[in-house]
Formats: C-alpha cells, sequence, structure tokens
C-alpha cells in the first residue's frame, strides 16, 4: 500500500518503521536523525528492539531503517516458501536475518540500547520468563 501510494502521490519516504500496536515504549523514542542505521564496519542495518530490554522476537514485531532496507524486510513473504525447505524448523526471527542478509546485505542489530520497547502480553498469554 505504501508503494502505490509513494507512486500515486509523489511521496517520497527515508526511513520505515514496522510496530505492532500494542508494543510500549520503555524510553522516549530517539529522533530518527541520531539512529545508527550503519554499522561500526560499514554493513547497513536495520534496529529492532533491544534483546536485552525486552526478550523474545524483537527482529519480527518492531525494526526501523532506510527505506530501501524496510522495503526488502516488509517484502520478505516472496521468498519464505524457499527458506521453509532449506529450514524446516524455522522461526520468524531466523528468516528475517537470512533475508536481509541475502536480499539486502543488510544485518539487525538487536541490541541498539536507545530501543527498550515491548509487547505488552496480557497476563494469560505470557511464557516464563516474560516481562
Amino acid at each position: 500500500m505504501r508503494k502505490e501510494y509513494s507512486i500515486r502521490t509523489g511521496t517520497k519516504y527515508t526511513h520505515f518503521i514496522r510496530l505492532r500496536p500494542d508494543a510500549i515504549f520503555f524510553t522516549p523514542f530517539p529522533s530518527v536523525s541520531t539512529l545508527p542505521f550503519i554499522s561500526p564496519n560499514g554493513e547497513p542495518w536495520i534496529l529492532t528492539g533491544n534483546k536485552r530490554a525486552c526478550c523474545c522476537g524483537n527482529e519480527d514485531w518492531f525494526g526501523i531503517g532506510t527505506i530501501d532496507l524496510m522495503d526488502t524486510y516488509f517484502d520478505r513473504i516472496d521468498s519464505i516458501l524457499s527458506y521453509k525447505l532449506i529450514n524446516p524448523s524455522w522461526t520468524a526471527e531466523d528468516y528475517i536475518s537470512y533475508h536481509l542478509k541475502v536480499n539486502g546485505s543488510a544485518a539487525l542489530n538487536v541490541d541498539y540500547e536507545h530501543l527498550r520497547v515491548c509487547i505488552h502480553k496480557p497476563l494469560d498469554r505470557r511464557n516464563p520468563g516474560d516481562p
């Protein structure tokens, strides 16, 4: 929808976010201009929620990056069948890392300390160890 809207209206995006509506930020969201979208070795990054602040699955339900990398991130559905064939016991988190490496020459940064965001699960849906 974003691609169609962009073409139809001429709107140009520089960054994009994937965010579930049940996410809770535990610190204020930093200015996009301060976020490190390139690793120290020059590899493009998509930033996810900090794993130490909130466990489990941040790579799949929250991400922010430059528009070209986020297009790859969102278009991943096209390669899932081939991934499932080579990795029958896959997880969404492993798959997004693989897909970005193969199709975007990028990686995920799961340790960026200034993005402290978690999913709020009702008590009856929490797993042992969930925040």
